[in-house]
């Protein structure tokens, strides 16, 4: 049987001593789980500030390369010697865009600047690095003119002769287009983060060749160092990955957590228990509790970004007090990142007005400070008429510089307390706080006003109109998608009515859904051929016979039946379906013209043209195809077009026509009365006839002033040797009363309404207009046969 020669008092010791080693053991043990915790949570924050930085260097440079894209954007001089290829003119342009990249420039220093063509051909070339006459990473150049898509910017470490350069190439959005080839030194930049992370950085290839190395970087014997690294893929002759390392000294460390150990461990000699619960609450206090600190805020961090630049306050030891430190700097640099960013996404790049996000916080803030203080308030949605066809026919280089005068003079307009924002392509959008609706009205005649004198851009001398749609707050809505929607329908009320702006009325809405309905309908009435050609026969006053004969499209809609083009031709004007329908409308024509010009009728035809058709270049070379393809005489085409859409582009129209005219084509100004031409302009264009609006010719029987404008109308014409046609002749005191005035032909229901083509021919056969063997029709037969 065992028994214990130990005495009370030495089995207290052994168990109090053994207690003590357990102690001493676990505290060994735990300080040394401490340490190792420790270092793998300060490596992990110095490869994430590492990387920041790194990244930060990259983003600092992209920007600045994209700075200096939108500053040669501008700088007419170095359009200019882009646009002539004068190689000393961009050498000039690069030496100065060059020397304002270096005043702009904070860590990455730019050491070359190349200009390539759209093609990815050299044009120019400035470096202050005689080692970079040529840029690096030609595998680069490679790649983006294999691209699909050379709009697209690229970026690129890149290793020449072993030494780091950073890459940017961005691409102009000039004309012609282009590319900025950018090269930057890495090196002064490496030297910027050390001073930022305190610390000293080497950067070394894969195989372990060092690339650069700061002089303070620990030997390799060195002990109780702390390396962390970033791992980037840069270009050389083949993708290479290069190592970004930070270095931090940790003997400081080491020796707190060695002197802590044995303090505690001679401690728990003495008193085991209490230095344990007291190192316990040192140890949650000064480290646990400031990590978990930290763990929860880069937790909460992923998901929301508002907490950014929040500090953290902390009692811990000198170096968790570092670390969260280092923290919290990093967290308010990136709060000034996140807000520059979010400002960014505010403000529309082109115009720098605020973009539709930031207008829509600023109508629902309207709305909230309108409630509480009991105020009204206007909005206005502005779209600029036949914006698309500047793009089209100019280039989008021409209509984004147009958006950007536009939007100079529209804030020039405003007060202080007003917003004006840039909502879509075309589209404006303005608040006006504290206004009614009678001086929202003003604002938008003012704004209208700021528009008409004419833009001067690239050489273009650019008349343009708007349509204006108003809402109020609270008379059409307290809701702000519902103001903008109704604003819209107001707006598209003006376009389709071109009174320049209107105001939301409830009736309005009732048409807005009929208008896009019809406007899905016309992209199929387009593909089915749903549309019919009309005749209208024009007879010459002066021997009662037709002579010619005025094309009209209809649509014979399969739901409303036959629809008449003022219900659907702004409509194709606006989606682009115009043109493809003005190439069937000139052959239909001209086959009808053919059929009855067998019959030994010297008929012509008269087709109009659309304002978006005279700005396609096109037009000229499809209608001359036409002619040949039908064999019909130019002489038997008449190309009709109003004032309005003569004077959009008055100097390009008449370059147009001009072309027209030599074809052998006749060329008529059709609504002639209501349009703004001057007698400069009328005077300069090929036209062979006017044709006054009916409004007049209906009107003079009554209104001694339309009379006035059909006969100074035809005393214009006669004496620029014109011919005139009198649309809208309803009756047989009208013709008569033209006939008197001089009046060359006459177009109308009393002399024939508008037929289809076997309508058409049984008129002709039939009417005394037409080839019927009468010298002159008598009253009862003009009343028998016209309707």
């Amino acid at each position: 049987m065992f028994r214990s020669r130990f005495s009370l008092r030495a089995s207290f010791v052994l168990t109090v001593l053994g207690i003590g080693i357990v102690g001493m053991a676990f505290t060994y043990l735990s300080s040394e789980i401490y340490r190792h915790a420790m270092l793998d949570t300060q490596r992990a924050t110095m490869s994430d500030f590492l990387r920041a930085e790194v990244n930060g260097l990259r983003e600092e440079f992209e920007a600045q390369a994209r700075v200096l894209a939108r500053q040669a954007q501008r700088d007419p001089a170095f359009t200019k010697a882009l646009s002539a290829r004068s190689t000393p003119a961009m050498n000039h342009a690069l030496d100065d865009l060059f020397q304002y990249a270096a005043s702009i420039a904070v860590n990455i220093q730019l050491n070359g600047l190349y200009l390539f063509d759209g093609k990815l051909a050299p044009l120019a070339t400035f470096t202050n690095d005689p080692g970079l006459n040529a840029p690096p990473c030609p595998s680069l150049l490679a790649r983006l003119a294999s691209a699909p898509e050379r709009s697209r910017s690229a970026h690129r470490v890149c290793l020449s002769g072993d030494k780091p350069y950073y890459v940017a190439v961005v691409p102009l959005q000039i004309q012609g287009g282009g590319y900025f080839y950018m090269v930057g030194d890495l090196l002064p930049a490496l030297t910027a983060v050390e001073r930022k992370l305190d610390s000293p950085l080497r950067l070394h290839h894969a195989e372990g060749a060092v690339i650069y190395q700061s002089p303070e970087w620990p030997s390799a014997s060195a002990e109780d160092r702390l390396v962390a690294n970033y791992v980037v893929y840069a270009s050389a002759a083949k993708v290479t990955p290069i190592f970004f390392e930070l270095s931090k000294d940790m003997s400081a460390f080491s020796e707190r957590i060695s002197s802590t150990r044995y303090l505690i461990l001679l401690s728990l000699a003495i008193a085991t228990g209490l230095l344990i619960l007291l190192a316990l609450l040192a140890h949650e206090r000064t480290v646990l509790k400031p990590l978990h600190l930290l763990t929860s805020k880069l937790q909460r961090l992923r998901h929301d970004k508002t907490s950014l630049g929040e500090q953290i306050d902390v009692v811990a030891n000198s170096e968790m007090t570092e670390l969260v430190n280092g923290f919290n700097h990093v967290s308010t640099h990136m709060r000034q990142m996140n807000d520059n960013l979010t400002r960014a996404a505010s403000i529309d790049a082109l115009t720098d007005l605020p973009n539709r996000t930031c207008f829509r916080d600023r109508l629902q803030q309207a709305i909230v400070d309108a409630k509480s203080e009991g105020n009204a308030f206007a909005l206005i949605v502005m779209d600029l008429d036949r914006f698309k066809d500047i793009n089209d026919t100019l280039g989008h280089q021409t209509g984004d510089l147009l958006l950007t005068q536009v939007a100079q003079r529209l804030l020039s307009k405003l007060r202080d307390s007003d917003t004006v924002a840039r909502i879509g392509g075309d589209e404006f959008a303005v608040l006006l706080p504290a206004l009614d609706a009678k001086h929202a009205g003003t604002a938008a005649r003012m704004l209208l006003q700021a528009l008409r004198a004419p833009f001067t851009i690239e050489g273009y001398s650019l008349n343009i109109s708007a349509s204006i749609g108003i809402t109020s707050y609270p008379e059409h809505s307290i809701d702000a998608s519902v103001l903008m929607q109704r604003a819209d329908v107001a707006m598209y009320s003006a376009k389709r009515n071109s009174i320049g702006y209107a105001f939301y009325d409830a009736g309005m809405d009732q048409n807005y859904p009929m208008r896009l309905t019809l406007l899905s309908d016309l992209h199929q009435a387009v593909q089915e051929e749903q549309f019919e050609l009309y005749y209208q026969p024009i007879v010459n006053l002066a021997t009662n016979k037709v002579t010619g004969i005025e094309a009209l499209t209809r649509w014979r809609h399969p739901r409303d039946g036959i629809l008449l083009p003022g219900s659907f031709i702004p409509l194709l004007e606006q989606s682009g379906l115009i043109r493809g329908l003005m190439s069937w409308v000139v052959s239909e024509a001209l086959k009808r013209v053919r059929t009855l010009r067998r019959h030994s009728s010297p008929l012509a035809v008269s087709v109009n043209l659309s304002i978006r058709d005279l700005q396609d270049p096109s037009v000229v070379e499809s209608i001359a195809e036409q002619l040949s393809a039908h064999g019909v005489e130019a002489s038997a085409l008449v190309i009709e077009v109003t004032e309005g859409a003569v004077m959009t582009d008055a100097s390009r129209t008449s370059e147009l026509l001009g072309q027209l005219a030599a074809l052998g084509i006749r060329i008529s100004i059709d609504d002639f009365g209501i349009g703004f031409s001057s007698l400069n302009h009328l005077k300069k264009l090929p036209v062979s006839e006017l044709k006054i609006d009916k409004s007049f010719i209906i009107g003079m029987a009554t209104d001694e002033n339309d009379a006035a404008i059909v006969r100074t109308s035809i005393d214009l014409a006669h004496n620029l040797g014109l011919k005139v046609v009198a649309e809208g002749v309803e009756n047989e005191t009208a013709l008569k009363r033209l006939r008197t005035l001089g009046c060359d032909l006459a177009q109308g229901n009393y002399v024939g309404r508008p037929l289809t083509g076997a309508e058409l021919e049984e008129w002709l056969a039939q009417s005394a207009w037409g080839f019927a063997n009468v010298e002159k029709p008598r009253t009862e037969r003009h009343n028998r046969m016209a309707p």
